[in-house]
């Protein structure tokens, strides 16, 4: 194939499904044609459950310091949201490096067919002062057509924020969103800050605290405010690189906006505060073979509704014990057993789960297994959906 092609093919198939959704077979194929040193063109055609899905791109480079681009994308559902049809999207942009500190962009997006429809620009601007300090600036204007709150014009802005120097990272952003139309205003915070600290060579502490906080003129049960807190500390000894730990506190508040539904498609009605300590820890005992644990506890409260009623007390223990068998090449095989214990409820669950991983590169693996469980690991989810295939990407610093 010459050098200035690539192809791919993909196959996807539905393993299990339950209540009213539908199956999402799907198979493609797709590629990339560089026309000339400046011009490239990208596309994609699949067929499947729904109908046929397309993509087609074009990059065009005006000079070594700008580029413009323009995406065509035809689906046939839209995952994050809930419903179904045929929608297609139209992304057209530009960026300009206007020095080698400084960048800025602006691109216009359009979205039509089931669902909600819009057409929003944004721009924004990168700058990068010194080795140290990255800023960024970004703004959104439009409309956003609803199916049940009609139009929406949407005004947001944000700026974002990193610093890295010897021992030190940091990263931040602050939002801020405003949808408003007929009978609705809806103002959205968006606040989320990371900080970590190699304190010597075997501790890194970190922590972060990502926030939002919505205001709805409809109501409070139109609101949506999220908090989450968290400190914790990493533990690996330069003298005995057998050893894995970590130690993590968190503090979850949730309140779902009405765009979340349950898997009955009814509105997210609830409320949660927690606090979660947990202490996990894996040991190399051979080259071939690791084992370890997780314990976890949470001192919850909740609520049946986001705006009302009496809070009950919902506490949980989690125990985990693993063993990670590792292959020839790069496969590891994995196996946990697990327990979960909600004292008020006085409700033990156990189980099993067992997992393949990848290692695509020395600190990034991928992998796919099967949880014969129904509760997740991670104890501020509160719902036992969690039962059979899952996909996950595992990362180490």
């Amino acid at each position: 194939m010459p050098a200035d092609w690539d192809a791919f093919t993909f196959v996807q198939g539905t393993v299990a499904r339950d209540g009213n959704r539908r199956s999402n077979d799907r198979a493609g194929i797709g590629g990339g044609w560089q026309v000339t040193d400046r011009f490239r063109l990208t596309g994609e055609a699949s067929d499947g459950n729904g109908g046929i899905g397309a993509l087609l791109g074009g990059e065009y480079r005006i000079s070594d310091r700008s580029n413009v681009y323009l995406n065509f994308t035809s689906e046939t559902e839209r995952p994050d949201l809930n419903s179904r049809g045929r929608y297609t999207t139209a992304v057209a942009g530009t960026r300009y490096r206007v020095s080698d500190q400084m960048a800025v962009y602006g691109e216009t997006k359009s979205t039509h067919g089931a669902g909600p429809e819009s057409l929003v620009h944004a721009f924004g601007l990168d700058l990068s002062p010194n080795d140290r300090w990255t800023y960024g600036v970004k703004g959104e204007w439009g409309i956003v057509s609803d199916p049940s709150s009609g139009d929406l014009q949407r005004r947001a802005i944000g700026g974002t924020v990193s610093y890295k120097q010897g021992r030190t990272s940091y990263g931040g952003g602050l939002e801020y969103r405003n949808d408003s139309g007929t009978g609705i205003d809806r103002q959205i915070w968006l606040i989320r800050n990371s900080l970590s600290y190699q304190a010597d060579p075997s501790w890194r502490l970190f922590c972060k605290a990502n926030l939002s906080i919505s205001s709805n003129s409809q109501g409070a049960f139109y609101d949506g405010d999220f908090v989450e807190l968290v400190s914790g500390a990493a533990y690996r000894p330069v003298d005995n690189d057998r050893w894995n730990a970590l130690f993590k506190y968190t503090y979850f508040q949730d309140v779902p906006s009405p765009g979340q539904v349950t898997s009955d498609n009814s509105v997210a009605d609830y409320s949660q505060r927690s606090h979660v300590l947990s202490a996990d820890a894996i040991y190399d005992l051979w080259k071939w073979l690791s084992i370890g644990g997780k314990f976890g506890w949470r001192g919850s409260q909740l609520r049946a509704s986001k705006t009302e009623g009496d809070w009950f007390s919902s506490n949980a223990f989690l125990g985990v014990v693993r063993a990670d068998l590792h292959l020839v090449r790069k496969w590891d095989v994995v196996g946990e057993a697990r327990t979960l214990a909600v004292t008020e409820a006085k409700d033990q669950r156990s189980g099993f789960l067992l997992a393949a991983y990848y290692h695509l590169t020395k600190n990034v693996k991928a992998g796919a297994g099967y949880n014969f469980t129904d509760f997740s690991d991670e104890l501020t989810d509160l719902s036992y959906h969690s039962h059979g295939w899952f996909f996950n990407v595992v990362a180490a610093l």
